[in-house]
């Protein structure tokens, strides 16, 4: 299933509209963002992903399914 999801930083380096496919790993989407020149700024072996709906930090190593993101979430990526 496609979900379309706005990705943003607590920085404020993005805010942006993406469409993944719900079985894509969290942290394939940030690989994907940061080689992309999308993600300049991003420590990437430490950073954390936040779930503006759900109120939490969520595990980047799980899927989105796996990890209750749907179309419409928020995560933000805390560096």
């Amino acid at each position: 299933m496609i979900l379309a999801l706005t990705i943003s930083t607590n920085n404020g380096e993005i805010k942006r509209n993406i469409q993944v496919n719900s079985e894509l790993k969290i942290e394939n989407m940030v690989d994907i963002l940061y080689k992309n020149n999308v993600l300049t700024n991003l420590h990437r072996d430490d950073y954390k992903i936040k779930s503006i709906r759900q109120g939490k930090y969520i595990n980047k190593q799980l899927s989105f399914e796996k990890a209750g993101v749907f179309t419409g979430d928020i995560l933000e990526i805390i560096n």
